[in-house]
């Protein structure tokens, strides 16, 4: 074993080697650092024996080491080196594909046709529009009426629910919706067909209720055609009345003709 092999053996069964930097008095030289590769590799014979372990340091630890390596040496010079013999050449087979099945004809799907609200929303599409619609919600019956900032809260709230009353029906709860929501026009969803998407969901919540419109769309207002297009989602009115509910209070005349329409839309 030359010093290669020694130093790592010895390291590997934890026996940490110490060389002195100069001659000590009374010591053996050291043998030179010299690792020389071997021209020869060594054979089976020239294996060498297990040394002795030296005492004190090492222990057990050391003992399983050198036995590991000693192993490790033994199994690597023990194995012959094998002739391979030439891989018998492969008998190409030729892949079995399965006839595809007969492709049955498929009938011409029809071309589905885009509904009116479809229609209705894509001409909504970047349109400005501004309303503020307030909803009075009975059992049977809803109001819906354009509000003026300017009228009193509190007397629509009130001429609603004598509404409500004469029809046998009672206010459950109310609620508005104002538009547009946001006052820059080119935020997404702040258009027409935004509000008609709005609308088309509190009409959804309204379901199975007549609804009676009080002046959505008012005489001259700016955009009326978009207006008149945005009622239609809210569904088929009962009634449509061309006065809002605070127009009423001053208007005897407009309240008798809207009692007259509401019942004539009651007895249907």
């Amino acid at each position: 074993m030359n010093e290669a092999q020694r130093q790592f053996a010895m390291g590997f069964a934890g026996v940490r080697l110490w060389y002195a930097r100069g001659p000590l008095p009374g010591a053996a030289p050291s043998p030179e650092f010299d690792f020389p590769a071997p021209d020869v590799p060594a054979s089976v014979e020239a294996a060498a024996e297990p040394s002795a372990a030296p005492h004190g340091s090492g222990g057990d630890k050391s003992h399983r080491g050198l036995r590991r390596i000693q192993g490790l040496l033994a199994e690597t010079r023990r194995e012959p080196a094998r002739a391979l013999a030439p891989p018998e050449p492969e008998i190409p087979v030729a892949p079995v594909t399965a006839a595809a099945p007969a492709e049955t004809p498929r009938e011409p799907e029809p071309e589905s046709q885009a509904g009116p609200d479809a229609v209705t929303r894509a001409s909504l599409a970047g349109e400005v529009v501004a309303f503020h619609w307030r909803f009075w919600v009975g059992r049977n019956w809803v109001l819906v009426s354009n509000r003026s900032e300017s009228a009193s809260r509190g007397l629509e709230d009130n001429l609603a629910a004598s509404i409500l009353r004469a029809l046998e029906d009672g206010l459950e709860f109310s609620e508005e919706v104002r538009w547009p929501v946001f006052t820059n026009p080119a935020v997404p969803g702040n258009d027409a067909a935004g509000a008609a998407d709005v609308l088309a969901a509190v009409a959804d919540s309204l379901a199975g209720r007549n609804v009676v419109a009080l002046g959505l769309v008012p005489d001259g207002a700016e955009r009326a055609s978009v207006l008149q297009a945005l009622t239609g989602h809210l569904g088929t009115a009962a009634v449509s009345f061309p006065r809002t509910l605070a127009a009423l209070a001053s208007d005897p005349v407009a309240k008798r003709d809207l009692w007259g329409a509401l019942k004539a839309a009651a007895k249907k």
